[in-house]
């Protein structure tokens, strides 16, 4: 039995703008989604039970930070969006799943009693590269 399990303050994102060279971002956190849809075949050739294929993966993220006034995200990183590029999401400080991404919305909130926060989602762009997952 496997119990490696990975602390979330050991697995960053870095985002790599094309073009650009990659920032590992300072985050709080991110999702990373896989699904791809389903197509319904039912026919009388499938015995009366539900029959479904495959059809295209989509992926998509959340990526949620603090603003840091040193490190702006629409500076240096280009966290805007319509920018494609690149993004390394961490499992474990060495082992991460790469996913060719355009960013598709950034989101700034300010609260009275908390710091300024900003998240931006992907979503997957086969034009921007490749997915690659981690070696086992």
């Amino acid at each position: 039995m496997a119990f490696n399990y990975q602390r979330g303050d050991f697995c960053p994102v870095t985002v790599q703008p094309a073009g650009a060279v990659p920032i590992t971002l300072n985050i709080k956190g991110y999702t990373l989604d896989f699904e791809c849809l389903i197509f319904d075949v039912t026919s009388t050739g499938s015995g009366g039970v539900r029959a479904r294929i495959n059809g295209l993966l989509d992926v998509k993220g959340t990526i949620n930070a603090d603003v840091d006034l040193d490190l702006l995200p629409f500076g240096v990183p280009q966290i805007v969006p319509g920018v494609k590029g690149i993004c390394l999401f961490f499992l474990s400080p060495v082992k991460a799943i790469q996913i060719p991404t355009i960013i598709s919305k950034v989101h700034y909130e300010s609260n009275v009693e908390s710091e300024v926060k900003y998240s931006f989602d992907v979503q997957v762009n086969s034009l921007a590269g490749f997915i690659v997952y981690p070696a086992f």
